[in-house]
Parts: structure tokens; C-alpha cells; sequence
């Protein structure tokens, strides 16, 4: 028979490995170790708040580096009011899934005790004002008193400093998000203003081409001729289009003019001649009134 395989020992870690761990996963967060809980409920081996003002979340944790020691622990529920979601945190294979209690989550130490894992996502739970007002006392009287020094980033700094940092970082993306706004409604500004004279320049266009086509004029050879025409304001339309006239204007189009021109003049000149008589007629006619009036009348011719 083949022989049966030992099974691994788990990695025995203290508890200041884990907590090593926990400061690790959990750097971004405010993180205070040996916190008191809400009403004198107890010591939480670990806290870690995540810094929002609007959603905070409150982590709670109970490390436990022996099962011996997670088997006997009866006290864990008074640490529930302290914190928005409590965990086990437990060095490898000390403990299964099935026996972590409903209303707490599971952390785990990897089997080389190199990071921590989620087995078991922590329940969240709504903290009441009171004990939220509560927590943060403590966290304040710890500050001052113990002055302990947490976390920020990797760097060892006050939990004083910590919190004047976050505000300064809370700041400082506040001026950016105020900038890139800015830049984007300036931005957007030039492209509604350029968007604006393109269809300007547009509506001009389809104008010119339609008074072209009805001279008979190809806008196409035009715009051949200048590149990028497009970009000229309008009036340089009207200059484009005499500079260019001569070539692109069928040749029988200005002869009919000349003849329309010609036309015009006969017909002013015709219409003053006639103008002329009429005036002259009506000279006659109200001298011949006038004569009536008077009573003098012509004398018959013999």
C-alpha cells in the first residue's frame, strides 16, 4: 500500500506578525492597535477606520494565533458594537470557514505568513450615533495621551500628523478636481465656439453654391485652386471668386450680359422719350384749363 502523506503543520505566527500584516493590508487606513471599546466593552486587538467623510468604514479586528484560543473566546460578541464590520484574524489553518460565527468575517493568514487573505467577507452593521461619538473619543483621547504612532503610507507618523495629512491630501484634490474642471469648461468652451463658426461658415457655403450653380459656375475647380479654403472668412469669398471669375464663368455668360446691359440702357431711353411727351401733353392740357376758366376760348378758324 502506498503510504499515506503527513499532512503540512501550519505556520505558527505570533500575534505582532499578524498585526505586522494587518498595518500592511491596511495601510490607507487609520489603524490603532489595542483600542478600547465602546463603553468599556472590551479591547479590540486592531481598529482601522477608512478615512471618508460621507461612508467611514470601522473595522474591527480579534486576532487569534492559536485554536485553542479562538475556541475559548466567549467575549467577542461586545466588541460588535465598536466597529461597522468585525473579523477573526487567524494564523494558517488554524481554524475552518464553518466555524466562523455568522455576524463576523475571516481573515487568514497565507500558509508562508507572507499577506493576509479574505476566507469569509465581514457583515456590515450599522453603528448607532452614539456609539460612533463614542469610538471617536476614544481614538481622540488615545491620540493625546498615548501619542501613539500609526501608519500613513508606509512611514511611521503621528496619528496627529496622519490626520493633518489626510486633510492636506483631501485639499489638494479638491484644487485639482478645480482645475481639470476648469480646463475641461474652457475647453469645452472653444469647441462650442468653433462648432458655432464652422456651421456659420457652412450655412455660407451651401448659399455660395447654390448662387453658383445658378451662374453656372463650378465651386469645385474653385476649391481645387485654394486649398484649405475653408478656413477664410467669409468675405474672402467674394475676392476668391473675382480673382477666378474669368476662367471658371462660361464664356457665353458674359455676352449675355453685355446684351442684358445693352437692353437696359434702350429701354431707359425709350421710357424717357415717352416720359417726355406725356409731360409735355399734360403742359398742354392744364394751360388749356386754365384758358376755360378765364373765359377765354379759342376763336374759331374760319
Amino acid at each position: 500500500m502506498a503510504a499515506k502523506k503527513k499532512k503540512a503543520t501550519p505556520l505558527v505566527m505570533r500575534a505582532h506578525d499578524v498585526e505586522g500584516l494587518l498595518r500592511v493590508k491596511y495601510a490607507d487606513y487609520f489603524y490603532r492597535s489595542e483600542m478600547q471599546g465602546v463603553k468599556g466593552n472590551g479591547r479590540l486587538d486592531g481598529i482601522a477606520i477608512r478615512p471618508s467623510w460621507a461612508h467611514p468604514e470601522v473595522h474591527g479586528f480579534e486576532i487569534k494565533v492559536s485554536r485553542r484560543d479562538f475556541i475559548q473566546d466567549d467575549k467577542w460578541t461586545a466588541y460588535l458594537p465598536s466597529c461597522k464590520q468585525f473579523w477573526f484574524v487567524t494564523g494558517p489553518g488554524i481554524v475552518d470557514k464553518a466555524e466562523i460565527p455568522e455576524q463576523a468575517g475571516w481573515i487568514e493568514a497565507s500558509a508562508q505568513g507572507a499577506r493576509l487573505l479574505i476566507r469569509k467577507k465581514a457583515p456590515v452593521r450599522k453603528m448607532t450615533p452614539e456609539d460612533e461619538a463614542h469610538l471617536f473619543r476614544r481614538i481622540i483621547h488615545g491620540i493625546h495621551y498615548a501619542g501613539q504612532r500609526a501608519p500613513w503610507n508606509g512611514e511611521e507618523v503621528s496619528a496627529e500628523d496622519r490626520l493633518r495629512l489626510w486633510l492636506k491630501e483631501k485639499e489638494d484634490k479638491a484644487t485639482l478636481s478645480g482645475l481639470v474642471s476648469a480646463k475641461i469648461r474652457r475647453i469645452v468652451g472653444a469647441v462650442n465656439e468653433r462648432n458655432h463658426q464652422l456651421q456659420v461658415e457652412n450655412a455660407s457655403l451651401k448659399e455660395l453654391k447654390a448662387a453658383c450653380d445658378s451662374l453656372g459656375v463650378n465651386l469645385d475647380d474653385l476649391i481645387k485652386k485654394n486649398r484649405g479654403l475653408g478656413k477664410y472668412p467669409e468675405y474672402h469669398w467674394r475676392q476668391l471668386i473675382r480673382k477666378h471669375a474669368p476662367e471658371l464663368i462660361p464664356s457665353e455668360i458674359p455676352e449675355e450680359l453685355k446684351a442684358l446691359k445693352q437692353a437696359g440702357r434702350l429701354i431707359e431711353q425709350a421710357c424717357g422719350d415717352i416720359a417726355g411727351r406725356v409731360t409735355r401733353a399734360a403742359d398742354a392740357l392744364v394751360d388749356a384749363m386754365k384758358e376755360l376758366e378765364e373765359g377765354k376760348l379759342p376763336e374759331d378758324s374760319e
